[in-house]
């Protein structure tokens, strides 16, 4: 392999390797073990290993590497996967569309717009509660004898 795409498998796997996902895999395969006749478990295994490849493939270009280089690299490795067993570890058939599409056409969207957007909706969410209010207020629940006694109660009664 040249230097730039030894890097790049390198950036990868130790991508994996920080985020520790041979342990949450092993978890998930043995949840499948465990629970081999529900089809959730295995399309969530499925889901997550999908994840961990897409995190770890965010990951490598947060490092700097371009977006379409890395892409292309993933597409030749896949090429080239029954000549190397190494590159199926990298870049897996199933999942290699989806992960290309994913670089190739990454949306810009700014994280203080989706901030913004969770906060405006909290606080809508936040007014319309407070107006709707409580049904019945305290006031209507106790009457004012049994107010004053509850005051007046002694909240310790077994201590002299």
């Amino acid at each position: 392999w040249p230097e730039a795409t030894r890097r790049i498998v390198i950036a990868h796997e130790t991508g994996h390797h920080e985020r520790h996902d041979p342990l949450w895999r092993w978890f998930a395969g043995i949840a499948c073990a465990v629970n081999w006749y529900n089809p959730l478990v295995w399309w969530m295994s499925r889901r997550l290993a999908l994840q961990c490849e897409h995190a770890c493939d965010a990951s490598v270009i947060h490092q700097g590497v371009d977006a379409r280089a890395y892409a292309k690299v993933l597409c030749d490795l896949a090429e080239d996967a029954p000549a190397t067993v190494q590159a199926m570890a990298m870049s897996q058939r199933s999942s290699l569309e989806s992960r290309v599409t994913r670089l190739v056409r990454q949306k810009n969207v700014s994280s203080t717009a989706g901030v913004f957007l969770m906060m405006l909706w909290i606080m809508t969410a936040a007014l319309a509660s407070a107006m709707l209010g409580p049904q019945n207020s305290p006031k209507e629940d106790y009457s004012p004898v049994e107010i004053q006694t509850r005051w007046s109660a002694n909240p310790f009664p077994g201590e002299p």
